[in-house]
């Protein structure tokens, strides 16, 4: 029996109880175009639980992927879409996988070649530097989602490893953008702010832009919660109040 590590599960996981029946086509394909700690698990988690929207993940994050092949076999990208299809589409159609733009931008993933026509959901963040802290917390301490463990270790402030994040940040949401004009796309645009502050409305705006009558959908209570604490927000205050200029951290 094929177990899976829990630290690096983030539901709907590749285990099969997080299936859909099989033998539904799915009829809409939609991406969350991501940028990393701009609410884009927070939304995908909440569709997902919705019922009616498939089981958006990170099924191309290098992990989520190791996971996927341990149940599946190493397949590739065109084979595992079509097991992901098979297995991972509501009962209604719908079908979305979540990516950030450094995940496509890296494995040279060819969305509209590998997926056909979608409809793409953009996900920013308004406030960048609480986004690039939030980002250097996580990458020091593990603890991506509310549910991740993390390495039990205390993170440490860096001037300079928070303004990497926020041009990594600012040079994600640049290719998107560039991906969204190559392509013809116009996405439906959602902020942290809004999915955090109003998660039932950013939840229906996003169904009725899939097609979904949301109106009769019942929200649940957000099972992730946004990861915030106060030394994110010392971070940020330290941050603004410091003369811009590099640091030796």
């Amino acid at each position: 029996m094929t177990t899976f590590a829990p630290m690096i599960v983030i539901a709907p996981g590749p285990a099969p109880e997080h299936d859909f029946p099989e033998g539904t086509a799915a009829t809409v394909t939609y991406v969350i175009a991501s940028v990393q700690r701009s609410g884009s698990s927070l939304l995908a988690r909440g569709l997902w639980e919705s019922g009616v929207a498939g089981a958006p993940n990170e099924y191309f994050n290098p992990l989520q992927r190791r996971l996927f092949d341990q149940r599946w076999g190493r397949l590739p990208n065109r084979p595992f879409v079509w097991r992901l299809r098979r297995h991972r589409t509501s009962e209604n159609g719908l079908f979305g996988i979540k990516i950030h733009y450094d995940h496509m931008r890296r494995l040279g993933i060819d969305l509209p070649a590998l997926l056909g026509p979608a409809r793409y959901i953009a996900t920013t963040r308004v406030d960048e530097v609480a986004q690039a802290v939030s980002f250097e917390i996580a990458r020091q301490t593990g603890v991506w989602t509310s549910e991740f463990p993390g390495f039990g270790r205390d993170p440490v402030y860096r001037k300079a490893a928070i303004k990497r994040r926020l041009a990594e940040i600012r040079r994600a949401e640049i290719g998107w953008e560039r991906f969204f004009a190559r392509h013809g796309v116009e996405p439906l645009r959602l902020t942290y702010e809004a999915i955090a502050e109003d998660y039932e409305r950013s939840l229906r705006t996003a169904l009725d832009f899939l097609g979904v009558d949301g109106t009769d959908v019942p929200i649940a209570t957000p099972s992730l919660q946004p990861v915030a604490d106060q030394t994110a927000r010392e971070w940020c205050e330290s941050f603004r109040g410091e003369p811009n200029q590099d640091d030796p951290g």
